[in-house]
């Protein structure tokens, strides 16, 4: 483990291994980093869950746990003694088992329960319930970090992979610690692993008024209002159309609760795409996106300004943070026509901005962190275009007492956009909030 406790190293390459948590994780969201740090090596890394101190001990009959294993490459192998249930293949890709009683490494190797009464009877071993929705035939790249995500009951799992859900299996499940995994393969790091409430309303889509709202896409928009020109388009919300002068907000329908100070995190995935009209500098689109909170008079129905104002000029009590591409020099802080910023109360080039790269409204898809310490008073930006967090903001800003801006320790929080004489279609894809710090 790290001096700082942010992160385990596995160093030994060997027989089936687990690093158990002090803690029980049925009812968690669990949120971390793994990655493989040598090109020398193609085996198992991975994860239990619902693993009991004492499951792994030998005589163990009571062991019923959940694994979720990852292969680089497809091999077949016989471990030979002390097992004795004869050699495996185990299968490139990801894939979520269960685990009874103890295993042998072959059981534990090609995902198999064997009926051996000599050392290995039928319910000492493993049945795979499901491979990966893309990753299932995919293995592991070399150096490469992957964000997972773990959503946990005693009835159901869900796992996702860099934002993709690839697992998602339903039963009777029993509670118990997670545990890091790995057989066979070395070098292995896991870092920055988080964990929080995970709330019914997590399990499906929508807000909640104690803080949190939970969309893995916007197939369905309950709770949600939405303005101006913003609609549905199949699974994302769509903020404008790639048309001249648009204008749309989407906001929680009632206020959310925020943390202590105003306290909260989120993280959601953006697309502007189909850029047109009058150039900038920069290229072609216009204007951007932008996150808000806000407490103004008209509540879930505001929509500021078009074109530069980005839809959210004149909303009073508000804090937003703008993902802007059109350089509007006369609005004074916009340092390009790709940028970051803040603004407070509705004032364009009130706040910070910061020049990005590359450009957000070519298509690609970028993601977006934004947490606002409220002990310490600091917002802190991460915009990248993977789903791995980075580790330094793209901007922060302090001195913004949230609260006292807000004028409350509950806000509607959403989304704006506008066209002008560019324009795109800017859609969000997914968004979690939570009133916790580090989502």
């Amino acid at each position: 483990m790290s001096g700082d406790g942010l992160s385990v190293n596995q160093s030994v390459n060997g027989q089936p291994t687990l690093f158990v948590s002090d803690f029980d994780v049925a009812g968690l969201a669990i949120e971390g980093m793994v990655i493989v740090n040598t090109a020398g090596d193609d085996d198992f890394i991975g994860f239990a869950l619902g693993f009991e101190p004492g499951d792994a001990d030998p005589g163990s009959g009571a062991a019923d746990y959940l694994l979720v294993d990852w292969k680089q490459g497809t091999q077949g192998f016989n471990f030979g003694p002390p097992s004795c249930t004869g050699g495996s293949v185990a299968l490139e890709g990801l894939a979520v088992s269960r685990v009874t009683g103890i295993p042998t490494a072959d059981e534990f190797w090609g995902h198999f329960d064997e009926d051996n009464a000599t050392c290995s009877p039928l319910g000492h071993g493993l049945v795979e319930l499901q491979r990966g929705a893309t990753l299932g035939a995919t293995g592991w790249a070399d150096n490469t970090s992957y964000l997972f995500r773990f959503e946990f009951t005693t009835t159901s799992l869900k796992v996702f992979v860099d934002g993709v859900e690839e697992l998602n299996i339903a039963g009777a499940f029993n509670d118990g610690r997670l545990a890091f995994y790995n057989f066979s393969q070395s070098d292995v790091t896991y870092s920055a692993f988080i964990t929080e409430p995970l709330l019914a309303k997590d399990l499906t889509s929508g807000p909640d008024r104690d803080g949190s709202a939970w969309y893995d896409d916007f197939s369905d928009v309950t709770g949600l209002t939405l303005n101006g020109d913003a609609a549905q388009a199949g699974s994302v919300l769509r903020l404008t159309p790639a048309a001249l002068w648009q204008g749309g907000s989407a906001f929680t329908t009632d206020p959310l609760t925020l943390g202590p100070g105003g306290s909260f995190s989120t993280h959601f995935a953006f697309q502007i795409s189909n850029p047109g009209g009058v150039p900038d500098p920069d290229g072609p689109g216009a204007d951007g996106v932008t996150f808000i909170l806000q407490n103004d008079v008209a509540g879930n129905m505001e929509l500021g300004g078009l074109g530069g104002d980005l839809g959210y000029t004149g909303i009073l009590n508000s804090l937003i943070v703008e993902f802007d591409t059109w350089d509007n020099d006369a609005y004074g802080n916009d340092p390009d026509g790709n940028h970051v910023g803040t603004a407070t109360d509705g004032n364009l080039g009130s706040g910070t901005a910061v020049g990005v790269a590359p450009r957000m409204n070519d298509g690609a898809t970028f993601y977006a962190w934004i947490d606002y310490d409220g002990f310490a008073d600091e917002l802190e930006v991460r915009l990248a275009t993977s789903p791995v967090r980075p580790a330094a903001p793209t901007l922060s800003e302090g001195g913004l007492g949230l609260t006292g801006l807000l004028g409350g320790t509950s806000a509607f929080v959403g989304f704006t956009s506008a066209t002008g004489a560019a324009f795109n279609d800017h859609d969000i894809l997914y968004w979690h909030f939570s009133s916790a710090i580090d989502l």
